[in-house]
């Protein structure tokens, strides 16, 4: 693998303030999530418990300061279930592999706004595949020793979070591979 140092510093600086732009709704989206109850993020849980509904034929609803709740089957889409820190991490990586590809900052502006809502997007469809997964292995009782219902739903989580965003990453990868050999001529950096 060659790295030639010139390529990679024209790299970084007709990217760096996209990254900082990135980073910085990356850093003010963790901190609204940090400082919210569920009732500030209606605008994520919302939707996903709505879609929830539909695909499950279980009925949610609002309870304030809660978030979105099943009494009959104790089940609550709660401010935990958002999935925020996926919708950050798939912006972030989004951000990585498509700015670079554009030649100038309108594009990028155009980008970021079309990566932010894929990325809200992905994330809802990914919570609900998430929280319907887990719907049916807490009805199906599937737990022993280490293997506890709680620890389960975790592991559940990160398999279909990861399943997610590397289905994001292959399709990036598929759409802009073309692109990215005509853009920057061959070349690629490895920074």
């Amino acid at each position: 693998m060659n790295f030639d140092k010139q390529v990679a510093l024209k790299w970084v600086q007709a990217n760096l303030v996209w990254f900082c732009v990135t980073l910085t709704v990356a850093l003010l989206l963790k901190h609204h999530y940090s400082v919210s109850s569920s009732d500030a993020l209606r605008w994520i849980l919302q939707p996903t418990a709505g879609l929830v509904e539909v695909l499950s034929n279980t009925p949610f609803i609002l309870e304030r300061g809660e978030g979105y709740v099943n009494y009959s089957n104790m089940l609550i889409i709660a401010k935990s279930c958002a999935g925020i820190n996926f919708l950050i991490l798939t912006i972030c990586m989004m951000t990585y592999h498509v700015i670079p590809l554009l030649k100038n900052w309108q594009q990028k502006i155009v980008a970021l706004v079309g990566i932010g809502i894929t990325a809200y997007l992905v994330a809802i469809v990914a919570n609900t595949v998430r929280i319907l997964i887990a719907m049916q292995l807490y009805a199906a009782k599937i737990h022993f020793g280490f293997l506890t219902p709680d620890r389960l739903h975790r592991m559940e989580g990160i398999a279909v979070y990861f399943g997610a965003l590397w289905l994001m990453y292959a399709m990036i990868q598929k759409l802009t591979q073309k692109n990215s050999s005509q853009i920057q001529g061959g070349n690629t950096c490895y920074a």
